[in-house]
């Protein structure tokens, strides 16, 4: 069996989203970001399935967040969905909630840890939402990773 290629929006979200973490530190952005992560620690591996899939992780600790390539062992938690479900949620088609309720999205282990990709997901498309050199920047790249995609879904700004 040969792996396919991980489909390019993929990569540009989690390329991005890498990059965004080691320029930040992987530091909360504000008291109540700081508030959430308090108590949490350990691995949190993300698993998109299918064609053109491939694994990525949080790694949670002292109140910092890492993030990187591949799967962590013995993580506190795996979410798992296809490729097309995490393009719904970054261009503002659907919400955790409802991919979660629907099984479009599964987490094995920790439940409430599918709120840290959601968290981080819908903080990038408020922040694209919003005005100035940063949201443009994001922006951007949100619009760039949505026609990576081959989905033909765009950056819906506003909405979930």
């Amino acid at each position: 069996m040969v792996d396919s290629p991980v489909n390019p929006g993929l990569a540009s979200f989690w390329d991005g989203l890498i990059f965004l973490n080691r320029l930040t530190g992987g530091k909360p952005r504000s008291p109540k970001e700081e508030a959430d992560r308090r108590g949490w620690s350990g691995a949190v591996n993300v698993e998109i399935t299918g064609p053109g899939g491939g694994a990525w992780h949080f790694l949670l600790g002292d109140l910092l967040v890492r993030i990187g390539r591949g799967a962590l062992p013995d993580p506190r938690a795996v979410i798992r969905m296809d490729a097309e479900t995490m393009f719904r949620m970054i261009a503002g088609q659907s919400t955790m909630f409802s991919l979660t309720l629907t099984g479009a999205v599964t987490a094995s282990g920790e439940g409430l840890a599918t709120m840290l990709l959601w968290s981080t997901i819908s903080g990038l498309r408020a922040l694209a939402a919003g005005r100035g050199p940063l949201p443009w920047a994001i922006a951007w790249w949100l619009r760039r990773v949505l026609a990576r995609s081959g989905t033909g879904m765009t950056l819906e700004v506003g909405t979930p």
